[in-house]
């Protein structure tokens, strides 16, 4: 068999085929680099959590609005397409998680600077969020705004990857790296670092 609807078809198996081990290429690279980079446990499993988090809620927002048709016709089309692109799903994954881990980097390691100068785990987060939380928003609002214009084109495909790493960036921007990762963190306290990232805290003198 040939055609069109061949080829579509065994591009979908092949996307399909490999979405998996390239999921998991991505998550074990970026554990490994985070577990040398923090020397504990919690903050890179948390970090890789709220990135998947972040994906999972971009992709249901690519299904809700292109796949059931729930809004699409503000991004120019009359109904639903029924289906996502094979290709969306795996692009969009590789970015976002890119971008998300940019975030996540910043973050945590503003906090675990704060911990060792001195500071405990209340008063190191704040100290933390007031340092980055310009940096994250600028870098954000720039990044949805580009991100955002893929969806004005006629190429469906470009709007379905744009739409997702727009609504992607948006919440792990606003909802995750502003309000439950810090939570976490203050929850977590010390066991944020175990077993080595506090190995070198500064002890605030005694007078």
């Amino acid at each position: 068999m040939g055609g069109i609807p061949a080829l579509n078809a065994d591009y979908q198996t092949i996307v399909t085929k490999h979405f998996a081990p390239v999921t998991a290429l991505v998550v074990v690279g970026t554990l490994v680099a985070l577990l040398g980079g923090f020397r504990s446990l919690f903050a890179p499993v948390k970090a890789i959590a709220l990135n998947m988090l972040s994906v999972a809620a971009s992709f249901g927002a690519l299904v809700l609005v292109f796949q059931d048709g729930h809004g699409s016709r503000f991004l120019g089309l009359q109904a639903g397409t029924g289906s996502v692109f094979p290709l969306v799903p795996i692009v969009a994954f590789a970015i976002v998680f890119g971008l998300s881990m940019d975030y996540e980097v910043f973050l945590v390691a503003r906090v675990l600077e704060a911990r060792k100068s001195g500071l405990n785990e209340a008063d190191a987060i704040p100290e933390a969020l007031a340092r980055t939380a310009g940096l994250i928003t600028s870098a954000a609002a720039i990044m949805i705004v580009v991100f955002a214009a893929f969806t004005f084109g006629n190429f469906l495909v470009v709007k379905m990857i744009g739409f997702t790493l727009a609504v992607a960036v948006f919440i792990d921007a606003t909802l995750v790296r502003i309000v439950i990762g810090p939570a976490l963190l203050r929850i977590a306290g010390d066991w944020n670092w175990w077993p080595g990232g506090l190995a070198t805290v500064r002890r605030p003198s005694r007078r």
